[in-house]
């Protein structure tokens, strides 16, 4: 039986981005909801794009916030709710490379006399 060989280095970004959903969602779920309700108010959308050049590999992604909620800021002013959440576009770069690796076996070498 022969396996597929898999790159984790270039596949490190997606890994990442799922387990933070993975425990996103189960921080969602499992809590109570006034607890939910304090660790997950950020709704967003996103997509991804990666190559692998070889000894370089690149990935882009970037999010957009849908939904955005915070409260409970420092005291202020009446009427006024000092807590700020930010909502946009942000976009997040990664370039990874080999500095070292070790070398390839050598070929085998047939003797160029026979006896």
């Amino acid at each position: 039986m022969t396996t597929v060989p898999v790159n984790f280095q270039a596949i490190a970004p997606e890994i990442v981005l799922l387990g933070c959903a993975c425990v996103l969602l189960c921080l969602g779920v499992f809590l109570p909801q006034r607890a939910a309700e304090r660790l997950t108010p950020v709704v967003a959308a996103g997509g991804m794009i990666g190559y692998n050049f070889g000894p370089v590999s690149v990935s882009v992604w970037g999010t957009q916030e849908l939904s955005s909620t915070a409260s409970g800021g420092t005291a202020g002013p009446p009427g006024f709710d000092s807590a700020a959440i930010t909502k946009g576009f942000s976009v997040f770069a990664q370039l990874n490379y080999r500095i070292w690796a070790p070398d390839a076996p050598a070929a085998p070498v047939a003797p160029r006399f026979h006896k």
